[in-house]
């Protein structure tokens, strides 16, 4: 019997909720397809050569950026190299996050074609799961990039209202099912388990392909309160300035309040002129993503920071973190994120930048 899964993966929450799935479901081959950029090379050679993967085997494919004829020509190539990784397979299941890609649909597509018993999943995106795309410009523009794609691509492209909701999904992963939006619930919905993403092994394999030392793993238990930094160039719109910000965290951080910063992926060097001058401060590890970090923090943690899948995420996998979803003064939240944050029980914090 054909027991083969196969994961596509271009994030590291997706790697991670991945990760897990094949832990939980060692009773099948996993394989993992990663695409993109957005997992570095260090990460992909440590999985690649941990004993405690769970993955059977793995390949990482470029994607394309350009003009619309290298695009058709670059699809062409990430085909062959799907096609030539997914034949031996004949996957009876496939995953996938973000169901809009074309290289998505094409996987879930031809998967299908090889194994007509081929289930498809949807694996939660988070914010993406919750609130789709609402505008009526939007709206106009998927459909015309739909009709692009069909035409550049092929007739099996299909653009769907939102994230999840394509007719090659049949069972989506949600870690809040209730929050589900309306094109979701229309799905076979399973919930994500927490106790897949604290299975032991998986923590091990998280430590070590994030280069996680003793001495690292001892830092991360002092920590009481995380922030999560938005993109450099966006802190001015929520806490007013560089020195704003420092001064809230000088008020955090003491001999008894450690301070954990998680900067966003486009500053994983970090912002030294926000660091200098405070003591009882640690930069997390920019390998791993902050959901892959939690279950080596606290469980009376605070969490701090903009609206974003990895709060919610956070909120879900330990409800005793304490959640807070920050606002700049003059900046009115979006409303539908209101009742959200409610139902979970994030806390709306106003940050003025006169603090």
């Amino acid at each position: 019997m054909n027991n083969n899964a196969v994961y596509l993966v271009s994030t590291l929450r997706h790697l991670h909720f991945s990760m897990a799935l094949a832990f939980e479901n060692s009773d099948e081959n996993a394989h993992l397809i990663i695409t993109g950029s957005n997992i570095s090379e260090e990460v992909l050679h440590k999985l690649r050569a941990s004993e405690l993967s769970p993955f059977i085997s793995m390949i990482r494919i470029e994607m394309y950026i350009g003009e619309t004829k290298k695009k058709l020509k670059d699809f062409r190539h990430i085909q062959q190299q799907m096609s030539d990784y997914l034949v031996p397979l004949m996957p009876s299941k496939c995953f996938v996050g973000n169901d809009r890609k074309d290289y998505a649909q094409w996987f879930m597509n031809f998967s299908t074609k090889l194994n007509s018993d081929c289930v498809r999943y949807y694996l939660d995106e988070g914010t993406a799961s919750m609130v789709p795309y609402s505008k009526t410009s939007r709206s106009i523009v998927d459909k015309l990039e739909g009709f692009i794609k069909k035409l550049l691509f092929g007739f099996w492209f299909s653009m769907p209202p939102a994230i999840g909701a394509s007719k090659y999904i049949d069972f989506a992963y949600l870690i809040f099912p209730s929050l589900a939006h309306k094109y979701l619930k229309n799905k076979n919905i399973l919930e994500f388990e927490r106790k897949w993403l604290l299975n032991t092994s998986l923590l091990k394999l998280l430590s070590e392909i994030g280069g996680l030392s003793t001495a690292e793993l001892g830092e991360l238990t002092r920590i009481t309160t995380v922030f999560v930094l938005p993109r450099k160039k966006l802190i001015n719109r929520f806490y007013g300035g560089i020195p704003q910000l420092k001064n809230i965290l000088q008020s955090y951080a003491n001999s008894s309040n450690c301070v954990g910063l998680k900067y966003h992926p486009a500053d994983s060097d970090g912002i030294s002129e926000l660091e200098q001058g405070i003591d009882h401060l640690v930069r997390l590890p920019n390998t791993l993503s902050l959901e892959m970090l939690l279950g080596f923090l606290p469980a009376n943690l605070t969490l701090i920071g903009d609206i974003s899948s990895a709060l919610f995420t956070v909120k879900w996998l330990n409800p005793e973190t304490t959640v807070y979803s920050i606002s700049g003064g003059a900046i009115n939240i979006d409303k539908k994120w209101l009742p959200l944050l409610k139902k979970v029980n994030i806390e709306l914090k106003i940050i003025e930048s006169s603090i």
